[in-house]
């Protein structure tokens, strides 16, 4: 892609420097809105999402720029299961929950994903 290529033009580098302005606007929303503590544990949970895999899934279910589930919610209270996709471990009912749609044993993200990569039916 585009992105790939360094240097960035400085098209590229404008772009970018405009949604980092909106990114300094939502820290502002969330440092008056969200515990430190809970987004501590949450920083920590997204930094594991990586470190715990022993083998990565395909790419497009951890390279996606989705904030990955179970971040910001502990889950550790329920039975657990594995998203097909992404094979991290979530709680059963939230998984049966996302089987209603069309993507049995995904998460939310990884249905996101394998439905924007479905052909589209016209």
């Amino acid at each position: 892609t585009i992105w790939d290529k360094r240097p960035l033009c400085s098209q590229l580098q404008d772009y970018c420097a405009v949604d980092t302005v909106k990114l300094f606007e939502l820290r502002k929303v969330f440092k008056k809105s969200i515990d430190r503590n809970k987004m501590l544990k949450a920083s920590e949970r997204f930094v594991d999402y990586y470190r715990s895999y022993e083998v990565l899934p395909e790419k497009k279910f951890y390279q996606h720029g989705r904030l990955p589930e179970n971040v910001l919610s502990d889950c550790t209270k329920e039975p657990k299961s594995w998203c097909q996709g992404c094979k991290r471990e979530f709680w059963e009912t939230y998984l049966n929950k996302m089987s209603k749609n069309k993507c049995k044993n995904y998460c939310r993200v990884c249905s996101e994903i394998l439905n924007a990569n479905q052909p589209s039916q016209s």
